[in-house]
C-alpha cells in the first residue's frame, strides 16, 4: 500500500486555511464609540450622559483595556424616574432634569457617573379604530351616517403629540382635522373615501363610504401555479342572493373558467365572498377575474399567475432496482412535478447530460459498466437526479450505494468526477460524518486525475465555505482512498472540524444601533403566510446551519435531525416568522427581496466583536479555529433562540447565508456569492446573487441582480443606515468595490435596474436628482412628510445646494442630513 498521506497534508491545510481566511469576515470600516477613559488607571471618575425613552432599557458596561467587564453597583438618585438593576439602566418616567446614576466598583476605586434623561418614546405606529362599518349600504331613503375614527399610537408616546387628519375623494382633499378622534359625514353616496391619521412620520388610512347598491374591492395578486386562487371581494348590497353573483376568468378576452365562489352575509347589507380558482393545469402569464352581481355592477382584477423560481421542481419515482449489481438490466423512471403543473411532453429525460427523451417515464438500460446520471428537466432551471450504476464486480457494489443528497444530487462514494469529489468531502464535513482519524472515509475514484493531493485542494478551492476548517489527509490504495479530516494536532492540541458556533465573540466594542430615520419597505403584518418550501415533496438530512440554508437553496425541504436538532428547528422557524412579519401572499418576488433585503439590513446588527476578536494564541491557524466559534458567522447569530427578536447579529458571512435563506423559503433562487471588498485594502467578503423577473426591466425575464446586506448597511457615528445603493445591481456596478473569487463560476449579473429611479414620490418624482428642481421637490417631499432623512442619488455633474428661499421653513430641521449628504448614493459605474 503506498502512504502518501504526509505528502499532501501540509499542502491542504494551508489551502483551507486560505479558503477560510478569504471568507471569514468583512473588515468594514467601523466608527467606534470609546467604552471608558484610557483605562490604564487603577482609580479614576468618568462622566456619562445617555437619553433613554420611557421603558427603554440602557445596557451599561464598561470596558477597561486588557480585562473583564469589571463589576459594578449602580445606585439612582431617583428611581420614581429612572431605576437601576444589575447592568441595566431604565427609563420609568418622563425627567425635566437628569437623574444622576451612579456606579462604583467593588473595590471602590473607578467611579461612573452617568446623567440620566428620559424622553417619551417615538412613535413606531399608527392605526385607525372604528366601531363603525366602514363600508355601508343604505337604502336612498336614508340619511349618511357620520363616521367616527380613533387614532391607535403605540405605548409611551407623548400624549401632546401631533396627530392630524384629512380624508381624500378621488385624489382630492375634502377636509382635515387634528386630536385623537376624529369625525366626518360622506357628502355622496356610491364613492370611495379615503381616511388618512399621520403621527410624527407615521401614516395609516382606511376606506369607507355609503353605497346604495354594491362596492367591489379587490387588489391585484400574484398566484404560482399549483395552488388555488382565494380572492376576497368585499361587497355592500341590498337583497342580492347567492345565485346572483358569479365569478369568471379569462386570458386575451377568452374566457378559461367558471370559477365557484362561497358567498356569507350577517345581513342584507354587507358581506363578503371568496372565488377560489384551480391553476394546476394554466401556464405562467396574466389572467383576469371578473365577478358580475346580477345585471347591478361588475368588476375585473388582474391576477398574475407565476411558475416557482427554484431550480429543483422536479421529482423523479425511482424504482427499487435504481442501483444494480451483475446484470445489466432496464430501469423505468417516472416523473411528477409536484407542486408546479406541466405537459407532459415538456418533460425532458438526459443521461449524463445527453438528451434522451421527452415525457412522464423513461427506461434506461445501461450499456457498460459505469455510473449513469438520469436528469429529468422542464425548463432551463428545472432537474432532478438520480444514479443508475452497472456494476459487475460485487468488491465496488458498497461504494455504489445511495450516500447523501448535496447540491441536487443523489451520490454515493462511486466517484466519477471532480464534482462529487468536492460534494462528498464538503458533506461529510459539514455534517461531521465518519472522516474521523479513527474511521476514515473510503471512496473509490474513477476519472482521470494527475495527482489526487492537488485535486482535493482544487475542490476545496472551489468551493465556498466559511465555518469548515479541517486538516485533510488520505491513504491511496490503487483506486481506494480513505479519507480523514481531523487526525492532526498542533502542539499536541488535536484541532477538530467546525462546521457550527459554540459561543459568542467576546464583547469589544460598543453595540451599534440601526439609525430609525430611513424606514425599511416592508409592513409589520403579522399575517399568516403561505410557504412555497413547504409545497415541496423531497427532503434532504440536515444537521447544521450551514446544511440548512444550502438544503433550501438546492429546493429541498429540510428534515432537521442530530444533536443540534431543536435548535435548528428553532432556527428555521424564527426566519419563517420573520418572514410573516413582513410578506404576504400575493407579492410579487421582487417585492418579497426588497423586503427581505430591508429586513436583513434594518434588523441584523453588524457584529464588530466577531469581526475583529482578538487572537488567543500565536499559532494564526488555532486563532482562524477559534474566530469561526463564533456565532456571527452563522445563521445562529441571527435567527437563533438567544439572539431572534433580541439583538440579531452577524458578520457578511450570517447576513450571505440568512438572505439565501429567506429568499429560498420563498421560492426565489439566489447563491452566495464569496469574494473580497475594497475598503483601503482588500479583504475577505460574502454577498449575494438573486434571479427575479422586475416589472419594466426586459421583457419579464428573470434575471441575476447583485445583492449585498452588509455593504447596504452604512455606518456612521456607531448608528447603522438602511440604504439601497447595493440592492440589486450588477457585476459591473459593483465590481467598484468587489471582487468575486475567481475560483468559483457564479451566474452573470448585468441587467440594469436602477432603485432610485424605479421608486417614486409625489407621484412625479424620483430618487434619482437630475436637477435642483427636483432635488427641491425632495426637500418639500421630506418637509410634509415629516421625514428626518431620506435616500437619494445625485446624477454624475449635477451641482445641488439648499435654495436660501426655502432654507428656514423646509430644511433647518433635515440641515445635518441634507448637508452632510448621508443618504447620497456614491455614483456608480455605468
Amino acid at each position: 500500500m503506498k502512504n502518501t498521506k504526509t505528502n499532501k497534508i501540509l499542502l491542504i491545510i494551508l489551502a483551507v486555511i486560505f479558503m477560510a481566511t478569504l471568507f471569514s469576515a468583512c473588515d468594514l470600516i467601523k466608527g467606534l464609540l470609546p467604552g471608558g477613559d484610557d483605562g490604564g488607571n487603577d482609580g479614576y471618575t468618568i462622566e456619562k450622559e445617555i437619553i433613554i425613552s420611557i421603558n427603554e432599557t440602557y445596557d451599561f458596561t464598561l470596558l477597561l483595556d486588557d480585562e473583564e467587564n469589571a463589576i459594578f453597583t449602580l445606585v439612582s438618585a431617583d428611581t420614581s424616574k429612572v431605576t437601576v438593576s444589575g447592568n441595566n439602566i431604565t427609563g420609568i418616567a418622563v425627567t425635566t432634569s437628569p437623574v444622576l446614576v451612579t456606579a462604583t466598583s467593588e473595590d471602590g476605586a473607578k467611579i461612573v457617573k452617568i446623567s440620566v434623561r428620559v424622553t417619551y418614546a417615538n412613535v413606531s405606529s399608527v392605526s385607525i379604530e372604528s366601531e363603525d362599518e366602514l363600508i355601508v349600504a343604505l337604502p336612498v331613503s336614508e340619511a349618511i351616517p357620520t363616521f367616527d375614527f380613533t387614532a391607535k399610537i403605540n405605548e409611551n408616546t407623548n400624549p401632546a403629540e401631533a396627530i392630524s387628519w384629512s380624508v381624500y375623494l378621488d385624489g382630492t382633499e375634502v377636509t382635515t382635522g387634528s386630536g385623537k378622534n376624529f369625525s366626518y359625514t360622506p357628502t355622496l353616496r356610491n364613492k370611495n373615501y379615503v381616511v388618512y391619521v399621520v403621527v410624527g412620520d407615521k401614516t395609516a388610512s382606511e376606506n369607507f363610504g355609503v353605497y346604495d347598491d354594491i362596492f367591489l374591492s379587490c387588489e391585484r395578486k400574484l398566484y404560482l401555479i399549483g395552488e388555488k386562487v382565494k380572492l376576497d371581494v368585499i361587497f355592500a348590497l341590498n337583497g342580492v342572493t347567492d345565485d346572483e353573483v358569479t365569478a369568471k376568468l379569462f386570458k386575451n378576452s377568452v374566457e378559461i373558467s367558471n370559477g365557484s365562489y362561497g358567498y356569507s352575509s350577517s345581513d342584507d347589507r354587507t358581506g363578503k365572498f371568496t372565488i377560489e380558482i384551480d391553476t394546476e393545469s394554466y401556464l405562467s402569464g396574466e389572467y383576469n377575474f371578473k365577478v358580475q352581481v346580477g345585471d347591478k355592477k361588475s368588476n375585473t382584477v388582474a391576477i398574475e399567475v407565476s411558475a416557482y423560481t427554484v431550480a429543483q421542481r422536479v421529482s423523479i419515482n425511482s424504482p427499487s432496482n435504481l442501483l444494480q449489481e451483475g446484470t445489466v438490466q432496464k430501469v423505468t423512471f417516472s416523473a411528477t412535478t409536484e407542486p408546479l403543473a406541466v405537459s407532459e411532453a415538456s418533460i425532458k429525460w438526459y443521461v449524463n447530460g445527453v438528451y434522451k427523451n421527452s415525457g412522464k417515464t423513461f427506461e434506461y438500460t445501461p450499456s457498460a459498466k459505469g455510473e449513469y446520471q438520469i436528469t429529468a428537466k422542464v425548463g432551463d432551471e428545472t432537474s432532478r437526479i438520480e444514479t443508475v450504476v452497472y456494476m459487475p464486480d460485487a468488491s465496488l457494489h458498497e461504494y455504489t450505494l445511495a450516500y447523501h443528497k448535496y447540491g441536487g444530487y443523489l451520490q454515493n462514494r462511486y466517484i466519477t468526477s471532480f464534482e462529487e469529489l468536492k460534494n462528498i468531502i464538503l458533506y461529510t464535513i459539514e455534517n461531521q460524518l465518519n472522516g474521523s482519524s479513527g474511521n476514515p472515509l473510503k471512496i473509490y475514484v474513477d476519472y482521470a486525475f494527475s495527482d489526487f493531493g492537488d485535486e482535493i485542494e482544487n475542490a476545496m478551492n472551489k468551493s465556498v465555505e466559511s465555518g469548515v476548517l479541517s486538516g485533510l489527509s488520505y491513504l491511496e490504495s490503487g483506486k481506494i482512498y480513505s479519507l480523514s479530516f481531523n487526525d492532526y494536532k498542533i502542539s499536541d492540541t488535536e484541532i477538530s472540524i467546525v462546521n457550527s458556533p459554540s459561543k459568542d465573540a467576546p464583547t469589544k466594542y460598543t453595540k451599534t444601533s440601526q439609525n430609525t430615520a430611513v424606514e425599511p419597505h416592508f409592513a409589520e403584518e403579522g399575517t399568516i403566510h403561505t410557504f412555497y418550501i413547504d409545497s415541496v415533496s423531497e427532503t434532504m438530512d440536515v444537521s447544521t446551519s450551514n446544511m440548512l440554508y444550502k438544503a433550501v437553496q438546492w429546493g429541498y425541504r429540510p428534515n432537521i435531525k442530530g444533536t443540534k436538532a431543536e435548535e435548528l428547528q428553532a432556527i428555521y422557524l424564527n426566519a419563517k416568522n420573520a418572514l410573516c412579519s413582513i410578506i404576504k401572499d400575493g407579492m410579487s418576488d421582487y417585492e418579497k427581496v426588497h423586503a427581505i433585503y430591508d429586513w436583513i439590513v434594518y434588523n441584523v446588527r453588524y457584529d464588530d466583536d466577531c469581526a475583529y476578536s482578538d487572537n488567543v494564541s500565536a499559532n494564526a491557524y488555532i486563532n482562524l479555529n477559534e474566530h469561526m466559534k463564533h456565532y456571527g458567522f452563522y445563521l445562529e447569530g441571527i435567527f437563533g433562540s438567544a439572539f431572534y427578536g433580541v439583538d440579531s447579529h452577524a458578520v457578511c458571512d450570517g447576513k450571505s447565508k440568512a438572505f439565501v435563506l429567506m429568499c429560498g423559503i420563498e421560492g426565489i433562487e439566489a447563491v452566495r456569492v464569496g469574494g473580497e471588498v475594497y475598503n483601503g485594502q482588500w479583504s475577505g467578503h460574502a454577498w449575494n446573487k438573486v434571479k427575479i423577473a422586475i416589472d419594466g426591466v426586459g421583457d419579464g425575464e428573470k434575471n441575476w441582480y447583485c445583492v449585498d446586506t452588509t455593504w447596504g448597511d452604512s455606518e456612521v457615528s456607531g448608528s447603522e443606515y438602511l440604504s439601497h445603493s447595493y440592492f440589486l445591481i450588477t457585476d459591473r456596478e459593483i465590481s467598484a468595490t468587489h471582487r468575486e473569487s475567481t475560483n468559483i463560476t457564479y451566474p452573470v449579473a448585468n441587467k440594469k435596474f436602477d432603485y432610485f429611479t424605479a421608486e417614486k414620490f409625489s407621484g412625479t418624482y424620483d430618487f434619482y436628482i437630475e436637477s435642483q428642481a427636483e432635488f427641491n421637490a425632495l426637500i418639500k417631499y421630506a418637509k410634509n412628510n415629516g421625514l428626518d432623512a431620506i435616500e437619494y442619488r445625485v446624477k454624475e455633474g449635477v451641482d445641488v445646494s439648499v435654495s436660501e428661499a426655502n432654507y428656514n421653513s423646509a430644511i433647518n430641521p433635515y440641515d445635518r442630513w441634507i448637508v452632510g449628504s448621508y443618504y447620497t448614493i456614491p455614483t456608480r459605474v455605468t
